[in-house]
């Protein structure tokens, strides 16, 4: 990431909207190969986690929902929130989409070439399968892992979750589409993976 030090104005952006209430207002802008977030210039192979969907705001007769949008390179955190469906969608589309396939590829890449990704300190997945992490009262570490054949994996309420299949589907982890990063992205991934009957590190192959 670099503080915006160069000319745009001979750069047409792909896509560009302002947000937020008068002075607070912000502008985003999204170019070929960076973003411009107010006056931050983020290049587009710099952003490693993603996420977004729709919350539900419990609360009162009728309910109401906030759409979110956020992504985040290897220094900050870059968040949209809006009432507005119509412009979340197109956030979605001209925003989410070409960010999520830089990130489908940045994971692929750390896969075929470090054996493994990080979802979180305690869940890694790999070309194989995925490994969870356990940690008791007596800070004893264990670790499981699961091949992929050996595994089902479902999307139920905005959450992804893991199951068991030699064990009558015992429930292993589940994980938040909406509140973190990256789950969107390694539930798209598998379903490619399955579809394609292909290595992890290849799905990007597919977007």
């Amino acid at each position: 990431m670099e503080v915006f030090a160069i000319d745009t104005s001979n750069c047409k952006p792909l896509f560009s909207c302002s947000f937020g209430f008068w002075f607070f207002r912000k502008k985003l802008e999204v170019f070929s190969d960076f973003i411009m977030w107010k006056d931050t210039k983020v290049k587009i192979e710099d952003i490693t986690n993603i996420r977004w969907g729709i919350d539900k705001v419990r609360g009162g007769i009728f309910p109401r929902y906030v759409y979110r949008v956020a992504f985040s390179d290897s220094i900050r955190d870059y968040e949209i929130n809006t009432k507005e469906k119509n412009f979340y969608l197109m956030l979605v589309e001209k925003v989410c989409k070409p960010l999520f396939v830089s990130v489908v590829k940045n994971i692929c890449y750390i896969i075929k070439n470090e054996g493994k990704y990080f979802l979180t300190d305690k869940v890694s997945v790999s070309d194989d399968g995925i490994c969870f992490v356990d940690k008791d009262f007596l800070c004893n570490i264990s670790e499981k892992f699961y091949l992929w054949d050996n595994i089902n994996w479902y999307v139920n309420d905005g959450i992804l979750f893991f199951c068991n299949k030699d064990k009558n589907s015992e429930l292993l982890e589940g994980f938040s589409l909406l509140w973190l990063y990256n789950v969107l992205v390694l539930d798209t991934a598998l379903s490619v993976m399955k579809e394609k009957n292909c290595k992890f590190s290849e799905t990007y192959k597919y977007f």
